[in-house]
């Protein structure tokens, strides 16, 4: 029984170190990932538990979903990030969004734009998260 507690206490420091780790990268990263000219900015909200952390940057703009996607493709490409494995998903849910994902190892990017056809104005968030996918 106490090997198994020993194994399980392992376990949790090893995920907490992963944690800070993690932490510290993503708010580094997310702090060097501007949005494109002309986006209103509001505070940035950050979430953490034992094995996710998650940061948010909430924006308006009338940007296109593919230009806003477009313009954190470069940014992230320039950090060394393999953006071939980006992925676009559309939800249909309450507020239909145009969701695209950038991984690098466990770091999760997304771009997560409202999806409006016209020049409206339209929420345009950015994620970045370890642990939740």
């Amino acid at each position: 029984m106490s090997q198994t507690s020993c194994i399980i206490a392992e376990r949790l420091e090893n995920l907490k170190v992963k944690k800070v780790q993690a932490i510290k990268d993503l708010r580094a990263l997310c702090s060097t990932l501007p949005p494109p000219m002309g986006f209103s900015n509001f505070p940035s909200t950050e979430s953490f538990d034992v094995s996710k952390v998650f940061i948010a940057y909430k924006y308006k703009s009338t940007n296109s979903c593919e230009d806003t996607a477009n313009h954190y493709k470069k940014l992230l490409e320039a950090k060394g990030w393999d953006v071939s494995k980006m992925e676009q998903n559309k939800s249909r849910g309450g507020m239909r969004t145009i969701d695209t994902d950038f991984r690098h190892g466990e770091y999760v990017v997304t771009l997560s734009c409202e999806d409006i056809s016209d020049n409206s104005l339209k929420q345009q968030d950015l994620y970045c998260s370890w642990g939740l996918k």
